[in-house]
């Protein structure tokens, strides 16, 4: 059974009740469709401006070049100092964990300033975390460039 209030204890809970946030409103008076009409449309262009936010993920492109006189030892020499770059980029730039994805990078020459195409030893060697070209060098018989994305 419902215990009802004395009429002035019952205007007086009426003033605070939805009544009043409805004058309180932009200080208009409006009924109780219209603030829910108005209250889904601040919902819904609330959601609209964080789906059209970006994500704070940033990415660079690091690459790490080696050589060696065979195509073993260029390729894991280029891995390590890709590796080794990474790890000092996420120290310099005060980076805690990051995402490492294979991604080509251009060739990075000691000697020359370009690499033609009919230098290049193909198949190229892709991991999960570098994807590595090589070509004829200059003074070793092979170099290396191992690129990665890095994400934070």
């Amino acid at each position: 059974m419902p215990v009802s209030l004395p009429a002035p204890a019952r205007k007086r809970f009426l003033a605070f009740g939805p009544k009043l946030i409805e004058r309180l409103f932009f200080g208009v008076t409006f009924r109780r469709a219209n603030l829910r009409t108005i209250k889904l449309a601040l919902v819904a262009a609330s959601l609209c401006m964080a789906e059209s936010m970006p994500a704070s993920a940033a990415c660079v492109v690091l690459a790490g070049t080696a050589d060696g006189f065979d195509k073993e030892t260029a390729v894991s020499r280029a891995q390590l100092s890709l590796d080794d770059y990474i790890k000092q980029y996420k120290t310099e730039n005060h980076l805690g964990a990051v995402t490492v994805k294979a991604m080509r990078a251009e060739p990075q020459p000691y000697w020359r300033g370009r690499v033609s195409e009919n230098m290049m030893y193909h198949p190229d060697i892709v991991t999960e975390k570098s994807y590595t070209v090589c070509w004829q060098g200059v003074v070793s018989t092979y170099v290396c460039t191992s690129g990665a994305q890095v994400c934070w």
